[in-house]
């Protein structure tokens, strides 16, 4: 964690490595670090969201990942952040986010364990409530909730 502390500071150069690390290990104190992160005013906005549709997209079924975008919801992020948060775990625009070399993919939500799926049907209900929320992406979160519902009972 110090390690990870320590090489992920405005314009280090090491950040967005440091973001996808701690993405891909997902333990408590890693996701405890990435949502001080994405809290800490000193990063640019735009840098914070460009975070969010790569790393964060590539890992958006971990349930410990969706249970922090839920707790980043209730926080006093700026709101261009919190709807990019819901942008990431309910929707996927390649063309605006990536250039052709540099495309990334979410996971299947197939993928998404019980556990994974019971945080995203939560953080459903509150993105839906999250004020200035384009309703195009209502619609996407809507629609994964449907899926979701649809696919029925996760294995453990």
């Amino acid at each position: 964690m110090a390690f990870w502390t320590a090489h992920c500071n405005p314009e280090d150069g090491f950040c967005n490595l440091t973001v996808e690390a701690l993405c891909e290990n997902a333990t408590p104190p890693a996701v405890t670090l990435l949502e001080t992160k994405l809290q800490d005013a000193r990063f640019e906005v735009e840098d914070r969201i460009n975070w969010l549709h790569s790393s964060v997209l590539t890992h958006r079924n971990t349930p410990s990942l969706i249970q922090m975008a839920d707790r980043l919801l209730d926080t006093k992020i700026p709101s261009d952040l919190k709807i990019a948060l819901v942008d990431t775990f309910f929707d996927y625009q390649p063309a605006l986010w990536f250039s052709p070399a540099t495309l990334l993919e979410p996971p299947p939500r197939t993928a998404l364990t019980a556990e994974g799926r019971q945080a995203l049907e939560k953080l459903a209900e509150k993105a839906k409530k999250l004020p200035g929320l384009p309703p195009a992406l209502v619609a996407k979160v809507e629609a994964t909730e449907a899926l979701v519902k649809k696919m029925g009972p996760a294995k453990p």
